[in-house]
């Protein structure tokens, strides 16, 4: 009987073993496909920056290649950030950091431009 139950117990554990094992590789590859993957749409993401993070992340996509620029305004219009990239792009997911040091609180806004074409701005609010 006790050799019947480590049979059965092994068995078990190698079968835990392999499942486990295919998990891994279906986490690896849906991975892969998400970062391969071209975008369809122009997309410029939500921001939503926590109090103590120094940077800010702004994430975007580019369906093909772009000359892309990604400019934060205050709530008058005002340039406050250089833009970032102002430059040719592949197609791809991207991100840019936006360093929050020299930003009061307050409401601000960020724009995705790509070919001298505004694609999204969004709302950015710091406390």
């Amino acid at each position: 009987m006790e050799t019947l139950q480590k049979n059965t117990l092994n068995t078990l554990l190698n079968e835990y073993a392999e499942i486990n094992s295919m998990i891994e590789t279906l986490k690896t590859a849906k991975k892969a496909e998400k970062t391969t993957t071209t975008p369809v749409t122009f997309s410029l993401s939500d921001c939503f920056p926590k109090m103590n993070d120094s940077a800010i992340k702004i994430e975007f996509a580019l369906p093909y290649r772009s000359r892309v620029t990604v400019t934060v305004f205050d709530s008058m219009g005002n340039v406050v950030e250089a833009p970032y990239f102002d430059e040719m792009m592949n197609s791809g997911t991207f991100e840019c950091n936006v360093d929050r040091s020299g930003l009061d609180t307050g409401t601000y806004f960020y724009s995705l431009t790509a070919n001298d074409e505004v694609i999204s701005t969004k709302k950015l609010v710091l406390v």
